[in-house]
């Protein structure tokens, strides 16, 4: 795909001009828009710096006081989100402690970074800007649009209450590793996080039991208050994590916290693949006063395969029946209906079975129990 330079650099400052004079439109373009088929020669129509319609050039009416832009044989398409940027000369927490929840990286970025300009000229116009990954949390990330501008606030995007969106930077594994204050083992990085937010839970907890009278509100601790972000779900937790043990440890973080997360990086996603899609379709119940979440799967053939990795990993089952249940959920997957509830019910009763001579066997028939559960949902 070819996408020249001078179409995308007069869309960008067009987009960046909030309140030009007059719309422009480029014609003759090819378009690839965000959803839908592409369109091999439309018009797209941008008003005050917003796109305001796209589309083949019959079905989109060209405003008459509209600048028009020949664009022909050019391909226009969305800007690029990068989710993973260090631009701006950004920092975050320092080597005085392991986890800086409270560190704001707005506080540190340069927004007249060359780097700025040089990634919206590569068609970035979108990116969530992270402290480093060198400690085990370094600090509330944030999202910006790269628009024209002097100062930080003129890149935000805002949630409603006007506050700038962003999320919390995480990292496990070998990174955040050393001496003290880090932690010396991987063990011990997973304890130092879940300890915090437990810490943020219980000040999350007083917080909600003094109503809204300040008298009876425990005093502000700005660590608390990104964690508690994280915990309502209102920052997402963008966490560096390689191996694949350490990719699982961040989804039991994940599932015993309730928070929102992205793997950055996930070298060895594709050993555990199956455990990382049943972890999206994970939900939350509350059930209790600490409001600590209840976690239900429902019920998906990715659940069953994901405890089947898990035996073969392990060596938990044999290996000829870990291989005939796995073609086994292939054939029944492949059915619908009523077939395939027979099919999952028989396969059921064999992994019962299976389960008297594992290794594993409590896994073996958690396994069992899931597969029925299937099997109930297909009907």
């Amino acid at each position: 795909m070819r996408v020249f330079p001078r179409v995308w650099a007069g869309i960008l400052l067009v987009l960046a001009a909030s309140a030009q004079d007059r719309p422009v439109a480029f014609t003759g373009a090819r378009l690839i828009p965000i959803s839908g088929p592409e369109i091999a020669s439309g018009v797209l129509v941008v008003e005050r710096g917003k796109i305001v319609a796209a589309g083949p050039a019959a079905a989109v009416t060209i405003p008459a006081n509209a600048e028009r832009r020949d664009a022909s044989g050019k391909t226009i398409m969305p800007g690029f989100v990068d989710t993973h940027s260090h631009i701006g000369g950004v920092d975050g927490g320092d080597s005085s402690a392991s986890l800086h929840p409270g560190v704001r990286v707005i506080d540190s970025i340069n927004v007249r970074d060359t780097r700025l300009r040089k990634a919206l000229s590569g068609g970035i116009t979108t990116v969530n800007i992270m402290p480093g990954s060198g400690l085990l949390l370094s600090g509330q990330t944030v999202y910006l649009k790269l628009r024209n501008g002097k100062v930080i606030d003129d890149f935000f995007i805002p949630w409603p209450d006007g506050t700038p969106m962003g999320g919390m930077k995480m990292a496990n594994g070998t990174n955040p590793r050393g001496a003290p204050p880090r932690p010396g083992t991987r063990a011990k990085a997973a304890a130092m996080a879940r300890a915090l937010f437990i810490k943020a839970q219980e000040y999350r907890a007083k917080v909600r039991a003094a109503g809204g009278d300040r008298s009876k509100l425990p005093p502000r601790d700005l660590d608390m208050e990104g964690l508690v972000e994280v915990l309502d779900g209102k920052r997402t937790v963008h966490f560096h994590t390689h191996r694949h043990d350490d990719i699982l440890t961040v989804l039991r973080l994940a599932k015993e916290f309730g928070f929102k997360l992205v793997l950055q990086h996930a070298s060895d996603g594709w050993a555990v693949a199956n455990e990382i899609a049943a972890a999206k379709l994970v939900r939350f119940e509350r059930y209790n006063p600490q409001s600590q979440p209840k976690l239900i799967w429902p019920p998906a053939f990715v659940v069953v395969r994901s405890y089947l990795d898990q035996l073969v990993r392990n060596g938990g089952l044999a290996a000829e029946q870990t291989a005939a249940i796995s073609s086994a959920l292939d054939i029944a997957e492949m059915r619908s209906g009523a077939a395939r509830a027979s099919a999952l019910n028989e396969l059921a009763r064999q992994v019962d079975k299976d389960a008297g001579g594992a290794k594993d066997a409590a896994r073996v028939r958690t396994m069992a129990d899931e597969i029925r559960r299937l099997a109930a949902a297909s009907k």
